[in-house]
């Protein structure tokens, strides 16, 4: 009888893959429902018709085939309808991306604006002068009471502004207007990034911070008994090893947060972006991929392995993965489409090799931009604001979207994980401030305060595109507190 000897060959390639379990979990999965063997993932059923076997993905009788397929292509049509309007969803986010970046944001115009605007401002009562910039005629300032502005394209529409005004230095304004940077014989803006060290203010990293390198990790193991069963001990330590270049003690470290609750997602996703970090990316990739199991409700958890495999050097499974989350509705953070969206290009900029043969190609838009900042956190139910201070004092973020000279804010998470993204087309040259807000924390939880991660790029998309993380407790940022900066087209080497 084929069908005994098939089932015999399937009862003993389950017990040669049931050697590695975890490795081979899905192949035995597949391989007992196929042959109908009991394995430790499957158990012994009664199906009494095609629907029952459909439910369990179990081949029928010959008796029960026809109705079997049915249920399977109505199952498809419905998986399919489910894609196509998942599909429309992003697509909508998508095309909003696209007018933005297709937008052209006059920064040398808006700036000079603003520099008749100060001038206008500073001017004594009733004295007339001249502006020169383009579009503006004449503007007389009258009694302080009534001043009056006449001129064509001059005084801005209200924006937040987080400090004092900018000023146009000297050198920048010649004949009424400031010089173009961006002609084809100036060189190309250089670019900053800035990222503050942070400190916990705890006990035991005093006592390790006054150890030398070759003691340092013994006096960790004196520590550790006082300290054991606090996960944010363990975190703390990890990043004074690596601080220190010391990597592969910083490893074991690491490994006893996740030998301490193997199904803390919390945890788990904290120690993945610590080896992120030190570029572990590999050993990153295998909890990235556990989290997705224990939390694959989230499009967060499928975003963080896309990323992970991207910097692993596998392409085209972070391809699969990112365009995975755009496949699919989510019942929460829906609008994470708007961040896949870009980092999807962002893949297939620097990498044209992957194969997307498969794939709706509206959604394939390059879109270089010179500045991306990216906000992300570690814990569900939080609420962490991202804040950017463009070069004229324009505040971006949730209440204030989109700046005069191209910043764009897309949308607030307020309930969990993030991420909260700041990105600008073409940069204006001096100082993007970058601040975050502890806006409101709703859980409780053993790891300790919620961990940020803060991405900040120059040249994204590009062929010299630059990335720097910082990862810092939320338990050190105050409202506002600036954690980081990027400088674009100054003398960068001050």
């Amino acid at each position: 009888d084929n069908s005994a000897v098939a089932r015999l060959w399937a009862i003993q390639k389950i017990a040669f893959l049931s050697q590695e379990p975890q490795k081979n979990k899905d192949a035995i999965l597949k391989l007992g429902q196929q042959y109908s063997v009991v394995t430790d993932n499957t158990s012994l059923l009664v199906l009494e018709n095609a629907s029952d076997y459909w439910r369990y993905r179990i081949n029928p009788p010959a008796d029960l085939k026809e109705e079997y397929n049915r249920l399977k292509k109505s199952f498809e049509q419905d998986e399919k309808n489910k894609t196509d309007s998942a599909l429309s969803s992003a697509l909508t986010m998508a095309e909003k991306v696209k007018q933005w970046w297709q937008k052209d944001f006059d920064i040398e115009k808006i700036k000079q604006q603003k520099y008749e605007q100060l001038k206008v401002e500073s001017m004594p009562d009733g004295q007339v002068i001249h502006a020169r910039s383009a579009g503006a005629r004449r503007v007389r300032v009258g009694a302080r009471s009534n001043a009056m502005v006449m001129a064509d394209a001059m005084v801005m529409d209200d924006a937040p502004v987080a400090g004092p005004l900018f000023s146009l230095s000297s050198n920048e304004v010649v004949s009424g207007r400031r010089e173009v940077s961006g002609s084809a014989s100036a060189p190309q803006p250089q670019a900053k990034i800035q990222v503050k060290a942070w400190d916990p203010d705890v006990p035991y990293l005093k006592i390790l911070k006054a150890s030398n390198d070759k003691d340092l990790y013994s006096d960790y193991l004196k520590l550790k008994t006082g300290y054991a069963d606090q996960p944010s001990f363990y975190f703390d330590i990890t990043d004074e090893f690596i601080r220190r270049g010391q990597n592969d003690k910083a490893l074991i470290v690491l490994s006893n947060v996740l030998e301490m609750q193997l199904d803390n997602v919390e945890l788990i996703r904290i120690a993945a972006n610590k080896l992120m970090q030190m570029k572990q990316t590999g050993l990153a990739v295998e909890l990235f991929a556990k989290i997705t199991q224990l939390r694959g409700e989230d499009p967060q958890s499928f975003r963080d392995l896309a990323l992970a495999y991207q910097a692993d050097g596998q392409y085209q499974k972070a391809f699969d993965t990112f365009y995975g989350i755009l496949s699919k509705r989510w019942d929460r953070f829906e609008e994470i489409k708007y961040i896949i969206f870009v980092e999807m290009n962002n893949l297939l900029s620097l990498h044209p090799e992957v194969d997307t043969k498969d794939m709706n190609k509206d959604l394939i838009f390059a879109m270089p931009v010179d500045v991306r900042i990216v906000l992300g956190w570690s814990t569900d139910n939080t609420d962490i604001d991202l804040h950017v201070v463009d070069p004229l004092n324009e505040e971006c973020y949730y209440r204030h979207k989109e700046t005069k000279i191209g910043g764009r804010y897309p949308h607030d998470f307020t309930r969990g994980f993030g991420p909260e993204e700041f990105m600008t087309k073409k940069a204006a040259t001096g100082k993007y401030v970058v601040r975050t807000n502890n806006f409101g924390d709703h859980r409780q939880s053993i790891s300790g305060p919620t961990t940020l991660y803060l991405d900040l790029y120059t040249n994204y998309s590009k062929p010299n595109q630059k990335h720097e993380r910082i990862l810092v407790r939320a338990g050190q940022v105050k409202d506002k507190n600036e954690i980081g900066n990027i400088i674009w087209g100054e003398d960068t080497t001050k």
